[in-house]
């Protein structure tokens, strides 16, 4: 089973704060698992997904930079 994660651990690893983290959520970036009324968590498999994505976006980018010069 895939590990769930509290917003405060996904804000750890991100290093953001929970407004960031929730943003996210709306935006579709990480998707949220409602356990109840006040308790919501996440899957570490979606953050290594962000995380992933946001790598090769960076790799891109300074792909194409190195390309300009």
């Amino acid at each position: 089973m895939n590990e769930l994660l509290t917003r405060v651990e996904v804000m750890a690893v991100l290093k953001v704060s929970k407004a960031t983290v929730i943003r996210m959520e709306n935006a579709g970036r990480l998707r949220k698992i409602k356990l109840g009324p006040n308790m919501v968590r996440l899957r570490r498999s979606d953050l290594e997904t962000l995380i992933e994505q946001a790598s090769i976006r960076e790799a891109d980018r300074y792909s194409e930079h190195e390309q300009c010069s």
